[in-house]
């Protein structure tokens, strides 16, 4: 699949819901991720100065 096609398709239902419920469980999904994905990338950095 297309990441940018994705990407739409994701804006596009976003935009027509209604539901405050369901963004805030999104945007909790997207802030994990991005403190996941920070970790991560601390420990590779980690990693290469050790060696």
């Amino acid at each position: 699949m297309n990441i940018e096609t994705t990407k739409l398709e994701l804006m596009h239902l976003l935009l027509q819901t209604q539901k405050e419920s369901l963004l805030a469980k999104l945007k909790t999904v997207f802030e994990e991720e991005q403190i996941y994905w920070l970790t991560k990338k601390l420990e590779a950095k980690k990693s290469q100065k050790q060696k």
